[in-house]
């Protein structure tokens, strides 16, 4: 056996933000969002893909193909751990309480989308769905944002109130055109 070829512990980047106050909460993705911005501009800006096809795209790749090959719960997870660091990645994320309302209120987004384009509601939401509901959403989420910025303490009421994380309220003013009782 060549000594060169035992196993070796490699390094690499955890923390999302500068000053390492927010980690990862699934692997790699930083990466992944690097390749997935890639698979979005070639698919939706140089070949005039739709949205469904740029999953399709994703899906034939491998790591589409190893979530796509997991169990329900699994890929819900893998959905969950992308769009929190997505966040992460995207916004500029103070508190566990702003990341917490960042993750329902892009939930909503990816919801609402998914509403719109007649996906199927029974299937977990791939990673793509992140992406895109983010550009369709981008300014109601920085609008969001600010709101919270200017007025931190809406932050704890929305916290406080169960039914506003993914809930109507959070929806009604993210994504109005979707209905919730």
């Amino acid at each position: 056996m060549d000594s060169s070829s035992q196993a070796k512990t490699i390094l690499v980047q955890r923390y999302i933000t500068a000053d390492n106050s927010m980690g990862c909460s699934m692997p790699f993705s930083w990466r992944i969002k690097d390749y997935l911005d890639e698979l979005w501009v070639y698919a939706l800006q140089r070949e005039g893909q739709t949205l469904g096809q740029f999953e399709e795209f994703f899906t034939k790749t491998p790591l589409g193909r190893y979530i796509a090959d997991a169990d329900r719960q699994m890929q819900q997870e893998f959905f969950q751990r992308y769009l929190q660091d997505y966040i992460s990645m995207t916004m500029k994320v103070t508190s566990e309480e702003q990341l917490q309302l960042f993750c329902g209120a892009l939930t909503c987004c990816v919801n609402e989308l998914r509403a719109r384009l007649e996906a199927d509601g029974d299937e977990v939401p791939t990673l793509p769905w992140v992406h895109a509901a983010y550009e369709e959403f981008k300014n109601r989420l920085q609008n969001f944002s600010r709101m919270l910025i200017i007025e931190p303490k809406i932050a704890q009421v929305l916290l406080r109130n169960q039914y506003s994380i993914v809930g109507a309220e959070l929806c009604r003013y993210l994504c109005p055109s979707i209905s919730v009782p």
